[in-house]
């Protein structure tokens, strides 16, 4: 009785001081704070990793066998797909009137460059958005995952 009176004292200390219990903080800490080196890195499928493949599929990219300083400990890591969706096009495509010379100016100062074939200007998204000219972008066409 008298060991958990005095945890119990511990642990209401703590959340006093909004902290967690120190022996727990430290285990969990501990290991993963320590240095290792990579000993092994194999592709999925190779010798070594068919369980890990088993086990996650076409999500496994690699598994790296790791090893503390002192080569007393192994540790197993993997590499995993956790997502995958397409990158839309990194610039838009701008339609100008043929007057607006102020504006092509402008393009050709924050690097814009003409498409003669499809008669547009490209220039990239973000600066784009920045100078506001979302109204004058050309659709893009939509594509599909394949």
């Amino acid at each position: 009785m008298n060991a958990f009176l005095n945890e119990y004292c511990i642990f209401i200390q703590f959340l006093r001081l909004g902290k967690a219990r120190p022996a727990q903080r430290r285990q969990s800490q501990q290991s993963f704070m320590e240095p290792t080196k990579v000993t092994r890195r194999l592709r999925a499928g190779a010798p070594g990793t068919l369980k890990q493949g088993r086990r996650h599929g076409d999500a496994l990219v690699c598994v790296r066998y790791r090893e503390n300083m002192q080569g007393t400990v192994r540790y197993t890591t993997i590499e995993l797909v956790v997502d995958r969706r397409p990158v839309g096009p990194q610039h838009v495509e701008l339609n100008l009137n043929w007057g607006e010379r102020e504006l092509r100016a402008v393009l050709i100062a924050h690097g814009a460059s003409w498409d003669a074939t499809r008669k547009v200007w490209l220039l990239g998204r973000k600066i784009a958005n920045q100078l506001k000219l979302q109204a004058r972008a050309k659709a893009a066409p939509k594509r599909r995952l394949g």
